[in-house]
Order: structure tokens, then C-alpha cells, then sequence
């Protein structure tokens, strides 16, 4: 399945980013948005709850994003 390893590789590359710490002051976040820092392991908010697989991106900043719901 390719799916499979477009993600794992992904989230390789993710693991090779540095650590960068989130702000003390938090951006005001939408309607059905939550404010989040993934980190290298593409597995952290800022208020420490799991970002999921689906956030394989990585983006090493912090950042309003859509919710779930």
C-alpha cells in the first residue's frame, strides 16, 4: 500500500526536525479550531494532547487548525 509509505516516510522525515518551542502567547483560534504545535515526532499540541497521525506534515510551528468535529 503506498498510502502506508508515503506516510511512514513522512513521518521519518518529521523525526529529523528540531524542537522548536511554542510561544507563551497563544493566537486566538476560529470557530471548531485548536491551536497546536506539532513537534519533530508530529505528535504534540502545545497543551501536550496527541496530534494524531493525520497531522504527518509536520509543520515545526505552532498554528490554529481545523478540529475533528
Amino acid at each position: 500500500n503506498m498510502k502506508i509509505v508515503f506516510i511512514l516516510l513522512a513521518l521519518g522525515v518529521c523525526a529529523t526536525y528540531a524542537q522548536i518551542a511554542c510561544p507563551d502567547e497563544k493566537p486566538a483560534c476560529g470557530v471548531n479550531e485548536e491551536y497546536r504545535c506539532c513537534g519533530p515526532s508530529c505528535d504534540e499540541y502545545c497543551d501536550g494532547h496527541d496530534c494524531g497521525i493525520r497531522y504527518f506534515v509536520c509543520p515545526n510551528k505552532c498554528y490554529c487548525a481545523q478540529g475533528y468535529k
